[in-house]
């Protein structure tokens, strides 16, 4: 879920076939999200690029609703993942 105001950070995570860490990795990134408001007054944006993963990457990331995924039909490289 994007923050409404211009103070946030964007916190991008390229993922390719990650269905066995990626749901740690979205908890311990949205568990700094108090934090951040509470200390610096920043919102944070989660967004997953699922990289053309065959796996369940996807669908456990959408178990996540204040992330946002974007998916690639086919796997175009760390690099394409992060533009």
């Amino acid at each position: 879920m994007m923050p409404t105001d211009s103070n946030f950070v964007s916190l991008i995570i390229p993922a390719y076939n990650e269905q066995d860490g990626i749901a740690s990795i979205l908890t311990r990134a949205l568990a700094v999200e108090a934090s951040l408001q509470k200390e610096l007054g920043l919102g944070l944006e989660v967004i997953v690029v699922d990289d053309g993963s065959h796996d369940r990457t996807a669908s456990i990331v959408r178990e996540y609703p204040n992330v946002t995924l974007i998916q690639h039909p086919c796997n175009r490289g760390y690099g394409a993942a992060i533009k």
